[in-house]
């Protein structure tokens, strides 16, 4: 033991530094290393290494209070403790950020090496569609144009995505929607909205009706309707179509622009990579709701044998979706496929009630032939990891310090300051952990050569916490998702083929090998690979399912429920099984 005189009334012992320092250490690393085992094998490192001075200064500090209670100590003797406990902290937590940085940057540079052999590419403006000329662009149409006058300087933490100027195009395109959907879901009725087409539900005309009575303080072209309504009430079907009377000549105007304008792409800087999402979201809202609209008016077009104007109207709706097919982000191409399905219940109407001409099938058949999502799914791989990389470059730059010294008062009136703290925050954020958090993005979507999966374990927290989890959705989305809706939009084509064969033959076929689909996918062994999971059943009365092929006992009153194979997959795509019972009278086998 060592006797230290601090002063003549006061005597210091403790054990010698020598010891506990690293007694210090090798126990604060064993129980990092335990509680942070999900992390690099660096994190309890470091860990132990910051707090040991800290840990250390404590244990000496609580043996003097034993021995003398508690008392200040002399100014020469704190100075020493407290001083050279400081400055070796400062000293440990600059030599981390070294270490991170320089780790950081090294798996950058060799991703960066290895992305040039493979001639590849990490620029985000490499995602942009091809530049098209605005005479054949359907998306530079003053309607359409109007609704893409992003901020170029929009910021992530200030927001200003869309700082659209007015104008009259852009009121009218905004002012075609149902109504809102903050009522709908406070309604009791909401969940029959969605109209589902594969659980043999038709479109119920009269809950629309009342929902278009209910909605008093909608836009002016509602109320306008409503009132043109009230003195000659005609069936449900009549009604919806004079509520949505005023929207079509902005409609006809839509199919006029589609005949002359044969391409499209929307007027997006691309190069801003992640921030075009949010550019684009008053586009992406305006598209739901044109679609919603020509769905439901073709589905009362056709109630009325008017399919003419009710194929026009899903061809229409289709064009419009196509609109966004090559831009790169995951996210739009889900909303685009969810768009999509919006359009197959008048679809499925029609099928149900055989009320499609031949020409009108060979149009959808030929549109949904186009959609080929297994192209879409490498260039969607390469994009979401190009995207995602990209936003930590837009995080470093939102919270740099410079524009928090820039945008200072503005960040600390929103929402509290809250906004300002997390920048404050940020500062202590290492940027060589920006670096690793880019390169395991890529290698989660492109592992390295060898490697079926990449499982990654970074000393960043925040990368277990909140990156990975996002990236195991990205994944499944890839993985399950996309072959999910390709599997849907192949049973519509077959469906369209099989009604083809009731046109000609005034029989469906025994098998679907008879039919003859013209294969329009870029993987001719992956779509052979799909039509053979699908399943096809004649029922009596000469109607017909498909199935995916493990659904037991397949019927026209099929519930996801009684098949576990269903629910055990964990996605509701697969439950899409079409039938093609009379709307309205189904009945069981």
């Amino acid at each position: 033991m060592i006797t230290k005189q601090t002063s003549p009334n006061l005597e210091v012992s403790f054990p010698s530094i020598r010891w506990i320092v690293p007694l210090v250490f090798v126990a604060t690393w064993f129980v990092l290393a335990l509680l942070l085992n999900y992390l690099h094998w660096l994190s309890p490192f470091y860990g132990a290494l910051l707090l040991t001075p800290i840990l250390t200064t404590a244990i000496l500090r609580i043996q003097i209070f034993q021995h003398h209670g508690i008392r200040f100590l002399p100014w020469r003797q704190a100075s020493r403790l407290y001083g050279w406990s400081l400055i070796t902290w400062v000293s440990l937590v600059t030599l981390f950020y070294s270490i991170e940085l320089w780790r950081g940057k090294w798996a950058y540079a060799s991703l960066l090496k290895e992305v040039e052999q493979s001639n590849r590419s990490l620029d985000v403006a490499s995602l942009a569609p091809p530049i098209i000329d605005d005479a054949e662009n359907l998306c530079a149409t003053p309607l359409l144009a109007s609704l893409i006058r992003g901020n170029e300087n929009a910021s992530l933490i200030l927001g200003d995505f869309r700082e659209i100027s007015p104008s009259e195009e852009l009121d009218r395109i905004r002012s075609v929607k149902l109504p809102s959907s903050e009522k709908r879901r406070t309604n009791p009725w909401y969940s029959r909205l969605s109209n589902p087409w594969y659980s043999n539900q038709t479109t119920d005309f009269d809950f629309w009706v009342r929902l278009f009575e209910q909605e008093l303080d909608a836009p002016s072209s509602h109320e306008q309707a409503s009132k043109t309504n009230t003195g000659s009430k005609g069936s449900p079907t009549e009604q919806i179509l004079t509520y949505l009377k005023p929207h079509s000549s902005l409609i006809n105007e839509l199919l006029e622009a589609c005949q002359n304008s044969p391409k499209s792409r929307w007027n997006l800087d691309f190069s801003r990579g992640w921030m075009v999402e949010g550019l684009a979201a008053e586009r992406d809202q305006v598209l739901a709701n044109l679609v919603s609209v020509l769905a439901l008016r073709s589905s009362a077009n056709l109630a009325l044998n008017e399919s003419k104007l009710a194929a026009r109207d899903i061809l229409l709706g289709m064009r419009l979706i196509d609109t966004v097919r090559l831009e790169p982000s995951i996210h739009t191409q889900l909303r685009r496929l969810g768009w999509l399905f919006v359009l197959f219940q008048p679809l499925w109407e029609g099928l149900a009630d055989r009320k499609w001409a031949r020409e009108h099938l060979d149009q959808f058949s030929t549109a949904l032939g186009q959609i080929d999502l297994d192209a879409e799914t490498e260039r969607l791989r390469t994009s979401t990891a190009l995207l995602e990389m990209d936003l930590w470059n837009e995080i470093d730059d939102a919270y740099s310090l410079r524009n928090l010294k820039t945008n200072y008062r503005e960040l600390l009136q929103r929402d509290r300051g809250v906004l300002l703290w997390i920048g404050i925050l940020w500062q202590f954020h290492p940027k060589g952990w920006s670096y690793q958090t880019q390169v395991l993005t890529y290698r989660w979507f492109f592992p390295p050569s060898g490697t079926e999966t990449y499982l990654p374990k970074s000393t960043d927290p925040a990368n277990t916490l909140f990156v990975i989890p996002k990236l195991q959705q990205h994944r499944a989305d890839l993985e399950t998702g996309l072959p999910n809706s390709r599997f849907t939009i192949e049973q519509a084509r077959i469906a369209c083929a099989l009604e083809q064969a009731w046109i000609e033959h005034g029989r469906y076929p025994e098998s679907l090998s008879a039919l003859q689909i013209e294969p329009q996918q870029s993987n001719i062994e992956n779509l052979i690979r799909l039509r053979s999971q699908i399943s096809y059943h004649r029922t009596p009365n000469n109607r017909y399912l498909l199935t995916p092929i493990f659904v037991k006992n397949p019927s026209l009153n099929f519930k996801s429920e009684n098949n576990p194979d269903l629910i055990n997959l964990g996605n509701t795509v697969w439950d899409r099984v079409w039938r093609y019972p009379s709307p309205g009278t189904l009945s069981s086998e």
